[in-house]
């Protein structure tokens, strides 16, 4: 599993919507949906921005 599906799995459990993440991240919907797809790679102050999002861990989007 690659770490645009862990993120994704992750906010599909939270029941979050990929909108409600972009609008947490001051992205859009399009490039959220991007990161999660795999074809966007984020930088590490994004990744710990999503991690914080969906209230984890940022090591577990590399396991």
């Amino acid at each position: 599993m690659n770490m645009g599906s862990n993120i994704k799995q992750i906010r599909e459990l939270r029941n979050y919507s990929q909108e409600y993440a972009a609008q947490e991240l001051g992205i859009s919907q399009s490039t959220y949906a991007r990161i999660e797809s795999g074809a966007i790679i984020s930088k590490i102050d994004r990744l710990q921005r999503i991690a914080e999002i969906l209230k984890i861990d940022i090591s577990f989007y590399v396991s």
